[in-house]
């Protein structure tokens, strides 16, 4: 006897860093919301024989339905948004004021699904930052025919830290994740040592806990550790007056704390990382 459903229908869009060598296998460097990331990955695909993963995602979800709205000023990869925008089943809206001055997607977003645990039943998709959607606290009782992407990972939104965590509570993905802390903005003479003994690595990873598209990812060896630490929490000393994105960022963090990592070396005939989509 089946299995009766027991959740609502969720999609959520997600990519993953992954890198690879012999020594340490696969590992999973981070898992955040596409939306919020540049998918470069689809410049090593085989033209020849691999489809854009813009175009893979848009056929995967038309498998389920073929209908959707994206707001495409909010999604950082246009590349992405351009796929949706274009298909002949999907509407594309500037913002949240054009979306909503849409008729055709008030009437439609209005009429719950026929059956809730069927996303063909529902009147299509809704893609959009949640930044932008998160104004409307009762989205989901005003949007009862739209199965909104990304959803059920909105609590993880915009904090690294959130996220990082679902892998310790896991048996198996703690195991291809990276070695990684995370740190009170509190500095001291013995947090670099702290974290060198925690991690057992020469070289780090630091990570803001609200940023993405690469922008405050420091990679420090451990003898620059400490100048670092220093600078990212108290903001002075000599990288203070550093023009690198890489460090500027930190000017604006508000978290009060941050993620380092150990750092997972690839070899060079396979340089950059690589990204998947999760469904």
């Amino acid at each position: 006897m089946p299995l009766q459903p027991t959740f609502p229908v969720d999609v959520c869009y997600m990519v993953a860093d992954l890198k690879y060598n012999a020594r340490q296998g696969v590992k999973i460097c981070e898992v955040q919301q596409a939306s919020l990331s540049l998918f470069n990955g689809d410049t090593f695909r085989e033209l020849a024989v691999e489809h854009s993963i813009h175009k893979e995602l848009l056929r995967t979800l038309s498998l389920y339905n073929t209908h959707g709205w994206v707001v495409s000023h909010s999604i950082a990869d246009k590349k992405l948004a351009s796929a949706l925008a274009h298909s002949v089943d999907w509407r594309d809206r500037k913002d949240l004021i054009a979306l909503f001055s849409d008729e055709d997607f008030k009437s439609r977003a209005k009429q719950p699904a026929k059956d809730i645990y069927d996303l063909s039943s529902y009147q299509g998709f809704l893609y959009i930052n949640w930044s932008q959607l998160s104004v409307i606290h009762d989205f989901e009782q005003r949007l009862p025919g739209m199965v909104v992407v990304d959803k059920s990972s909105f609590p993880l939104w915009i904090d690294k830290y959130r996220m990082t965590r679902l892998f310790a509570e896991d048996e198996l993905l703690s195991t291809i994740k990276p070695k990684w802390g995370n740190y009170k903005k509190i500095y001291t003479k013995k947090l670099a040592a702290t974290i060198t003994n925690d991690l057992q690595c020469d070289t780090f990873v630091i990570k803001p806990r609200g940023q993405f598209m690469g922008r405050g990812v420091i990679i420090i060896q451990a003898q620059d550790l400490d100048e670092v630490l220093r600078y990212i929490i108290t903001k002075n000393g000599r990288l203070a007056d550093s023009k690198d994105p890489a460090y500027a960022a930190w000017k604006r963090d508000r978290f009060d704390s941050f993620i380092v990592e150990e750092f997972v070396d690839i070899p060079t005939d396979h340089a950059g990382s690589f990204f998947v989509s999760l469904q």
